[in-house]
């Protein structure tokens, strides 16, 4: 088996992100090309997704599928014994979702850093 797929998270979200496709460019100092093949309810996943996923391109030298809700998911909740949003007297459908502002960009650049780490890691191993 010559693919590499990886799922980076805690789980399958409720609606998945747009994902978008990326290829390396064959000019020297060139763009990556992206284009997004599926559209998500989040434009901030959009432009994430984008962004990543044409830096992962460019940096491991193979097309690149990403699909991006780091906005669009559901907030954490409190867990067992802990009051969440909604157990706080907030309703449901008043719940923050997703992770925004610098803590929606730091998961970003963990994500992206470890799937450049593993993808680079396996395109070392299949090359050798």
């Amino acid at each position: 088996d010559t693919s590499t797929s990886k799922l980076v998270g805690s789980g399958v979200p409720p609606a998945m992100g747009p994902i978008l496709l990326s290829y390396p460019s064959t000019a020297s100092g060139g763009e990556p090309a992206t284009t997004q093949l599926m559209g998500g309810e989040s434009e901030e996943d959009m432009v994430v997704g984008h962004q990543m996923s044409a830096r992962l391109a460019q940096k491991v030298g193979m097309p690149i599928y990403v699909c991006c809700s780091i906005h669009s998911t559901p907030a954490p909740s409190a867990g067992e014994g802990g009051m969440g949003m909604v157990g706080a007297g907030m309703m449901e459908s008043e719940a923050p979702t997703g992770f925004g502002g610098s803590l929606g960009q730091k998961a970003a650049a963990l994500a992206e850093r470890e799937v450049a780490r593993i993808l680079l890691e396996r395109k070392r191993s299949m090359e050798s």
